[in-house]
């Protein structure tokens, strides 16, 4: 009787880290609904990669999405670079609680869009990549090329 006991509750104890390990995973989760170029909705063709000191570490790729390397769990703040059409959109500092969200990402070139790019007049700007984050409130993030 004794053995079985110690057998339950250790089926218990691992059932149990199992089921927050999954809710860990999903709560990193990313749905990347659209990537655009000037507006216009192009091949969701990328790849995710997350900075970890001095390297990238690519992320594992869902259907529809990405998931934070689990390497990275323990930072509130994340740097991520979204490769697609042979851009590279980095975007520094982006708090965990962006990644529960879905996410649109774009390239605008001049001239800027007023839907994406509202004051800015930047000379010395190139292009403007962006992630829309589609929460309650929308909340966007930029990161502006400039000409070299």
């Amino acid at each position: 009787m004794r053995r079985l006991t110690i057998l339950l509750g250790l089926f218990l104890v691992l059932a149990f880290v199992s089921d927050a390990n999954a809710q860990n995973t999903e709560s990193s989760f990313t749905k990347i609904i659209r990537l655009e170029i000037d507006g216009k909705e192009v091949k969701k063709d990328y790849k995710i990669f997350f900075r970890s000191g001095d390297d990238w570490v690519k992320a594992r790729r869902t259907s529809d999405g990405f998931v934070i390397p689990a390497e990275l769990n323990d930072l509130d703040y994340l740097t991520v670079m979204i490769v697609f059409r042979g851009h590279k959109l980095e975007f520094q500092e982006i708090h965990r609680s962006k990644f529960t969200v879905d996410w649109v990402v774009g390239i605008d070139n001049k001239p800027f869009s007023d839907d994406i790019a509202w004051g800015i007049e930047s000379d010395n700007a190139k292009r403007i990549y962006y992630i829309v984050f589609k929460s309650e409130p929308e909340t966007i993030r930029l990161a502006i090329e400039k000409k070299k």
